[in-house]
């Protein structure tokens, strides 16, 4: 390993260390929050213009978060990691 991999392994490392923390910690934003209940009516059948009134967020994000938890599981961790 040459000079410039081991500095470049020391920053992931520790950026890893810096977010693994809070991967799985709390909400960091309503967003996050209002996408995740979009996910759970989008798994339940639900329509994003329909079953979600007042929501402004476009409905990718929904499904995004949906194949996240169905993939990964549900967990804020898997959000955060991604």
């Amino acid at each position: 390993m040459n000079r410039r991999t081991g500095a470049w392994l020391i920053v992931l490392v520790g950026m890893v260390l810096c977010r693994g923390m809070y991967l799985d910690n709390v909400f960091y934003n309503i967003d996050e929050a209002e996408y995740a209940v979009a996910a759970d009516v989008l798994k339940q059948g639900g329509l994003p213009g329909v079953d979600l009134l007042g929501s402004t967020k476009p409905p990718g994000i929904a499904a995004l978060y949906l194949l996240l938890f169905e993939v990964f599981g549900r967990s804020l961790a898997v959000i955060h990691f991604a």
